[in-house]
Protein backbone atom coordinates (compact mmCIF):
# COMPACT_ATOMS: atom_id res chain seq x y z
CA UNK A 1 0.00 0.00 0.00
CA UNK A 2 3.00 2.76 -0.35
CA UNK A 3 1.95 5.44 -2.39
CA UNK A 4 -1.11 5.56 -1.98
CA UNK A 5 -3.34 8.47 -1.12
CA UNK A 6 -6.99 7.51 0.34
CA UNK A 7 -8.61 10.71 1.32
CA UNK A 8 -12.73 10.53 2.23
CA UNK A 9 -15.22 13.28 1.89
CA UNK A 10 -18.58 13.84 3.56
CA UNK A 11 -20.94 14.14 1.04
CA UNK A 12 -22.66 17.89 0.86
CA UNK A 13 -24.73 19.39 -1.55
CA UNK A 14 -21.74 20.42 -3.59
CA UNK A 15 -20.74 16.95 -4.67
CA UNK A 16 -23.84 15.35 -4.16
CA UNK A 17 -24.15 14.58 -8.04
CA UNK A 18 -21.38 12.79 -8.01
CA UNK A 19 -21.88 10.70 -5.25
CA UNK A 20 -25.98 10.16 -7.25
CA UNK A 21 -24.13 8.70 -10.24
CA UNK A 22 -21.52 6.66 -8.43
CA UNK A 23 -25.06 5.10 -6.69
CA UNK A 24 -25.90 4.42 -10.14
CA UNK A 25 -22.93 2.50 -11.32
CA UNK A 26 -22.84 0.91 -7.69
CA UNK A 27 -27.33 -0.01 -8.77
CA UNK A 28 -25.30 -1.74 -12.18
CA UNK A 29 -22.60 -3.26 -10.63
CA UNK A 30 -25.21 -4.98 -7.69
CA UNK A 31 -28.05 -5.54 -10.16
CA UNK A 32 -27.10 -9.39 -10.60
CA UNK A 33 -28.00 -10.16 -6.69
CA UNK A 34 -29.85 -6.92 -6.06
CA UNK A 35 -32.45 -7.95 -9.26
CA UNK A 36 -33.58 -4.40 -9.84
CA UNK A 37 -34.47 -3.59 -13.52
CA UNK A 38 -33.60 -0.12 -14.68
CA UNK A 39 -36.10 2.46 -15.13
CA UNK A 40 -37.53 3.22 -18.89
CA UNK A 41 -35.07 6.42 -18.72
CA UNK A 42 -31.80 4.25 -18.53
CA UNK A 43 -31.41 5.07 -14.46
CA UNK A 44 -31.98 3.07 -11.65
CA UNK A 45 -34.33 3.94 -8.99
CA UNK A 46 -32.89 5.55 -5.82
CA UNK A 47 -34.43 7.37 -3.63
CA UNK A 48 -32.41 10.73 -4.29
CA UNK A 49 -34.61 12.72 -1.99
CA UNK A 50 -33.26 10.41 0.95
CA UNK A 51 -29.86 10.37 -0.03
CA UNK A 52 -30.25 14.67 -0.51
CA UNK A 53 -31.65 14.38 3.21
CA UNK A 54 -28.84 12.45 3.90
CA UNK A 55 -25.82 15.27 2.36
CA UNK A 56 -27.92 18.25 4.38
CA UNK A 57 -28.32 16.68 7.84
CA UNK A 58 -32.14 16.44 7.56
CA UNK A 59 -31.89 12.38 7.77
CA UNK A 60 -29.57 10.33 9.95
CA UNK A 61 -26.79 8.47 8.02
CA UNK A 62 -23.93 9.44 6.94
CA UNK A 63 -22.37 9.28 3.04
CA UNK A 64 -18.84 9.30 1.74
CA UNK A 65 -17.17 9.80 -1.52
CA UNK A 66 -13.64 8.20 -1.67
CA UNK A 67 -10.64 9.61 -3.33
CA UNK A 68 -7.34 7.66 -4.36
CA UNK A 69 -4.73 10.47 -5.48
CA UNK A 70 -7.27 13.18 -5.53
CA UNK A 71 -9.54 10.81 -8.19
CA UNK A 72 -13.17 9.81 -7.45
CA UNK A 73 -12.86 6.20 -6.92
CA UNK A 74 -16.05 5.06 -4.69
CA UNK A 75 -18.22 5.64 -1.67
CA UNK A 76 -19.53 4.28 1.70
CA UNK A 77 -22.84 4.81 3.02
CA UNK A 78 -23.22 4.26 6.93
CA UNK A 79 -26.66 4.25 8.18
CA UNK A 80 -28.35 3.56 11.81
CA UNK A 81 -30.14 0.08 12.12
CA UNK A 82 -32.11 -2.28 14.87
CA UNK A 83 -30.78 -5.33 14.59
CA UNK A 84 -30.35 -8.35 17.07
CA UNK A 85 -32.22 -5.96 19.79
CA UNK A 86 -30.33 -2.58 18.97
CA UNK A 87 -29.27 0.38 17.84
CA UNK A 88 -26.22 0.21 15.59
CA UNK A 89 -24.26 1.83 12.80
CA UNK A 90 -24.55 -0.33 9.55
CA UNK A 91 -21.88 -0.20 7.05
CA UNK A 92 -24.93 -0.31 4.65
CA UNK A 93 -22.92 0.39 1.67
CA UNK A 94 -19.35 0.66 0.32
CA UNK A 95 -18.63 1.09 -3.57
CA UNK A 96 -14.95 0.79 -4.82
CA UNK A 97 -14.83 1.66 -8.82
CA UNK A 98 -13.39 -1.53 -10.87
CA UNK A 99 -9.91 0.30 -11.57
CA UNK A 100 -9.36 0.93 -8.29
CA UNK A 101 -9.95 -2.22 -6.70
CA UNK A 102 -7.52 -5.14 -5.30
CA UNK A 103 -5.37 -2.13 -4.21
CA UNK A 104 -6.30 -2.51 -0.35
CA UNK A 105 -8.90 0.94 -0.48
CA UNK A 106 -11.57 -1.03 0.97
CA UNK A 107 -9.36 -2.15 3.92
CA UNK A 108 -8.17 1.66 4.67
CA UNK A 109 -12.15 2.67 4.51
CA UNK A 110 -12.96 0.19 7.38
CA UNK A 111 -9.62 1.11 9.08
CA UNK A 112 -10.67 5.06 9.27
CA UNK A 113 -14.52 4.47 9.61
CA UNK A 114 -15.51 1.54 11.37
CA UNK A 115 -11.72 1.75 13.88
CA UNK A 116 -12.45 4.89 15.10
CA UNK A 117 -13.79 4.18 18.03
CA UNK A 118 -14.96 0.95 20.12
CA UNK A 119 -18.51 -0.21 18.66
CA UNK A 120 -20.51 -2.92 17.14
CA UNK A 121 -21.28 -2.51 13.80
CA UNK A 122 -24.22 -4.36 11.44
CA UNK A 123 -22.80 -5.92 8.50
CA UNK A 124 -25.16 -7.35 5.38
CA UNK A 125 -23.91 -9.15 2.59
CA UNK A 126 -25.94 -10.50 -0.74
CA UNK A 127 -25.64 -14.52 -0.23
CA UNK A 128 -24.71 -14.78 -3.65
CA UNK A 129 -22.11 -12.15 -3.75
CA UNK A 130 -18.88 -14.31 -3.69
CA UNK A 131 -16.66 -11.10 -4.11
CA UNK A 132 -18.43 -9.39 -1.21
CA UNK A 133 -18.46 -12.63 0.93
CA UNK A 134 -14.39 -13.49 0.17
CA UNK A 135 -14.06 -9.71 0.79
CA UNK A 136 -15.65 -9.62 4.60
CA UNK A 137 -14.16 -13.30 4.97
CA UNK A 138 -10.49 -11.58 5.10
CA UNK A 139 -11.53 -8.63 6.85
CA UNK A 140 -12.76 -10.68 9.59
CA UNK A 141 -9.11 -12.17 9.25
CA UNK A 142 -6.95 -9.71 8.84
CA UNK A 143 -8.38 -6.69 10.75
CA UNK A 144 -8.45 -6.43 14.47
CA UNK A 145 -12.05 -7.06 15.19
CA UNK A 146 -12.92 -8.10 18.71
CA UNK A 147 -15.46 -10.30 17.96
CA UNK A 148 -17.86 -11.44 14.63
CA UNK A 149 -21.23 -12.67 15.53
CA UNK A 150 -23.03 -14.23 12.54
CA UNK A 151 -27.10 -13.66 12.74
CA UNK A 152 -28.85 -17.06 12.05
CA UNK A 153 -31.53 -16.89 11.36
CA UNK A 154 -30.67 -13.49 8.80
CA UNK A 155 -33.45 -11.09 9.60
CA UNK A 156 -33.16 -9.51 5.85
CA UNK A 157 -33.76 -12.43 3.57
CA UNK A 158 -31.04 -13.22 0.36
CA UNK A 159 -28.23 -11.46 2.94
CA UNK A 160 -25.60 -13.32 5.48
CA UNK A 161 -25.77 -10.39 8.28
CA UNK A 162 -23.17 -10.01 11.31
CA UNK A 163 -22.32 -8.02 13.63
CA UNK A 164 -18.70 -6.88 14.76
CA UNK A 165 -17.21 -5.66 17.63
CA UNK A 166 -14.37 -3.19 17.56
CA UNK A 167 -11.24 -3.45 20.02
Amino acid sequence: MKNMALSIKKVITENFAAFKMLWQFYEYDRSYYSKEDLELDGTFDIDEEFFLDIATGKEEGEAYLLYFNDMLCGFVFIEPTEIAGQEIPELADIFILPKYRGKGLAYLVLKQLMFKSPMAWHIAIYKDDKKARTFWQHAFKRLPFKSVDKIEPSEAEGFQEFIVEIR
